[in-house]
């Protein structure tokens, strides 16, 4: 009886966190990160702000959860894409992330993050915590593409370059907008995914 109690209560709680995470994902897509709060969350949730630390510590913890639940749909979405090598892979995570910044908010929030990172040591780490885990799920999709010939070092240097373009264009596009300098940005952007990922498919690395 006590069992069964204990149950039903960990389910009960299992799907407020849920309904928590999927207001404060709603949240940041259409208001972005300065209208992340727990004020805004709660409201959105249906519950009042107190219940909001019965399952998370703070803010912050809710921010990194709805993060994650991004990254794991993306990652979900990229998989059964089931890219044949790791250019295909590169384009599609590219179609992904520029399909995401068309129709929310919740990139534009880049810099605050990055900035906040930069001055608040817990935060960073928190922050570096999530990183690594994109990381580890990042390999494991790169690994079941590139079989074998893929190496550590090829494994490292596509995870390296997914980083790099992935926040040089959520940069570029957060800056300039729709007043970017380049005649079609994404056109480009798409073009040098598939190109970095090409190399890799044909690195000796």
């Amino acid at each position: 009886m006590d069992s069964n109690h204990t149950d039903l209560r960990k389910i009960k709680g299992e799907r407020t966190r849920t309904r928590i995470v999927e207001a404060a994902d709603q949240i940041l897509e259409e208001q972005g990160i300065r209208g992340f709060s727990t004020r805004s969350i709660a409201r959105a949730a249906g519950l009042s702000q107190s219940s909001l630390y019965h399952h998370f510590p703070d803010l912050d913890a809710i921010l990194f959860d709805t993060m994650m639940r991004k990254v794991k749909s993306r990652i979900s979405a990229l998989e059964e894409a089931q890219s044949a090598n790791v250019s295909e892979y590169f384009v599609n995570l590219f179609d992904n992330i520029n399909e995401s910044l068309s129709r929310n908010h919740s990139a534009k929030g880049f810099f605050t993050i990055m900035e906040r990172a930069m001055f608040d040591p817990v935060f960073s780490e928190r922050l570096n915590q999530m990183s690594r885990h994109i990381q580890a799920s990042l390999l494991e999709t790169l690994r079941k593409i590139g079989g074998s010939k893929m190496t550590p070092e090829h494994l490292e240097l596509a995870s390296f370059a997914v980083t790099i373009l992935r926040e040089g264009y959520i940069s570029h596009v957060t800056m300039h907008g729709e007043k970017s300098p380049f005649n079609d940005p994404a056109g480009l952007a798409r073009q040098v995914f598939a190109l970095i990922g090409h190399c890799i498919d044909k690195s000796d690395a």
